[in-house]
């Protein structure tokens, strides 16, 4: 019975070493990936491409403002 358990936890320790290496192999490319992205200042790009699109926005919608109050202008009976 003592044989048993020793085999089963040898068993256990062996599925265990092979899955903790299993996640080491599959942390180390998460782990550059998540390197090279800081390293390539993604953020940094991301946010001044979402500033310029937004000040971009205010001078396309006056202009959408203005063609629309010219359209409905030229309609009759509109004041």
């Amino acid at each position: 019975m003592a044989s048993e358990t020793h085999t089963s936890d040898s068993s256990l320790k062996s599925k265990t070493t092979s899955l903790f290496s299993a996640a080491k192999k599959d942390g180390k490319p998460l782990q550059q990936f998540f390197r090279k992205f800081s390293n390539d200042w993604a953020m940094t790009f991301s946010g001044a491409l979402a500033y310029s699109l937004l000040t971009a926005m205010l001078p396309i919608a006056i202009a959408l403002v203005a063609i629309l109050g010219f359209v409905l202008a030229a309609i009759p009976g509109t004041t």
